[in-house]
């Protein structure tokens, strides 16, 4: 009723009691039509203004990540360095470790280059090592990606990017070595404490080490170990003992091939690295297997795989152990188990025919090796050289049979 009686007033027509027409209800009909316009138009801004709310960024996803890291690993494949580079955070990092300071600032843009992860990486690459990677995980409101290294048996090592970003970008924060036990931010970091300690000689100081680190390698290359050795100690003494020395030092005892060198050397690693560093494991490993505790070799490795999770080059890791402590069957398990999921690694096929001859099984030895024709060019071994601590192998006529195949398809 209400409404019908408003319709009415607005309508011009005569007063019924002055017999005038109403004007004001025009006015006020006029007035209400603007009053509406305007409603009307802010309205429409209103809902203009929520539908062109601020972007609120998604936050980062598994899939993002995961999609990031096969980005990156296709780029260590494809060599491209600056890819990875791009990546990375360098101003936050350098803002963060030189807080303004002319001097940290100076040292930094002097140091940076050395802390080249993309050409890590590609180095790697190049040097036909296996880089893959294995898993993705997060913390919290961190996320993480983790790479696999592998060159030859026990020569495993993990690197960890830690991610920052949103679902449109991604940056990589920092990047953690578990074996060395550190990360970009951190190294980069005790290089700039350190050298801005020499004051206005830090240049200097800085140049005189690059030439040591050059003539260093140069001897490395030589074979001259002893000489290396004495160089690194020389400059110990004038620099003070810093990681980069025991660094130096780790190579020379690699290099070297003594087990008594590489178990002091991995000692002290230890003693430097804190108990609850991932890097530690693989340290483990690798001295409890140099020290021939192959079971506490064995608890280290298996402490890795939960870090890192899953990874074929542990099982393989694990079969070699298994083949040190001769139990030969596990070792061809495990050896099965790498190769079931990566068939064209050559160390794979070696170390199964390597057990079935340990175990006296000289066909299945054979067969392991004859299998390798599909991924490899085999009749370039020495064959005789790669089984020579197994003379009854070598000498059996299934072995002499595989040296004749061979011969012929060479002919071929």
């Amino acid at each position: 009723m209400g409404i019908k009686k408003h319709k009415k007033e607005i309508i011009v027509k005569e007063s019924e009691r002055t017999g005038k027409k109403r004007i004001l209800p025009i006015k006020w009909m006029l007035y209400s039509l603007l009053c509406g316009f305007i409603f009307l138009s802010c309205s429409e801004e209103k809902v203009k203004s929520s539908s062109e709310e601020p972007y609120i960024s998604k936050p980062l996803t598994e899939e993002k990540c995961v999609n990031f890291a096969e980005q990156l690993h296709h780029s260590f494949a494809d060599s491209s360095v600056t890819y990875v580079e791009s990546y990375i955070a360098w101003e936050e990092i350098r803002n963060d470790i030189t807080k303004n300071d002319p001097l940290r600032i100076a040292i930094f843009d002097s140091i940076v280059k050395k802390f080249d992860v993309g050409n890590e990486f590609v180095e790697l690459v190049y040097s036909e090592s296996d880089v893959r990677f294995i898993t993705y995980f997060s913390e919290e409101e961190n996320h993480y990606l983790v790479f696999r290294v592998f060159q030859e048996p026990q020569s495993l090592n993990f690197y960890e990017f830690e991610l920052r970003g949103n679902a449109d970008e991604i940056e990589i924060v920092d990047v953690y070595n578990y074996f060395t036990a550190s990360s970009i931010r951190q190294m980069i970091k005790q290089e700039i404490f350190f050298w801005e300690g020499f004051g206005e000689e830090w240049y200097s100081k800085l140049t005189a080490f690059i030439d040591l680190e050059n003539a260093f390698r140069e001897l490395i290359s030589d074979g001259k170990l002893k000489e290396a050795f004495l160089l690194t100690k020389k400059y110990a003494e004038e620099f003070g003992e810093l990681e980069r020395f025991q660094n130096l030092y780790g190579m020379i005892c690699e290099i070297s091939g003594s087990s008594e060198l590489m178990i002091g050397y991995l000692e002290d690693e230890l003693l430097e690295m804190s108990k609850l560093e991932k890097g530690r494991w693989l340290s483990l490993f690798y001295l409890r297997s140099l020290q021939g505790d192959y079971s506490e070799a064995m608890i280290a490795l298996s402490n890795l795989e939960k870090e890192v999770g899953e990874d074929l080059y542990i099982d393989f890791l694990k079969g070699n152990l298994y083949y040190e402590l001769h139990d030969y069957e596990s070792a061809i398990k495990w050896f099965n188990i790498a190769l079931g999921q990566k068939e064209d690694v050559k160390i794979f096929h070696l170390a199964k025919a390597h057990s079935y001859a340990a175990m006296g099984q000289f066909v299945e030895a054979v067969e392991s090796l004859l299998v390798m024709e599909d991924y490899f060019e085999i009749d370039g071994y020495d064959w005789k050289i790669e089984f020579a601590y197994a003379s009854e192998f070598v000498q059996s006529p299934e072995f002499n049979e595989f040296l004749k195949r061979l011969d012929g398809a060479a002919v071929q």
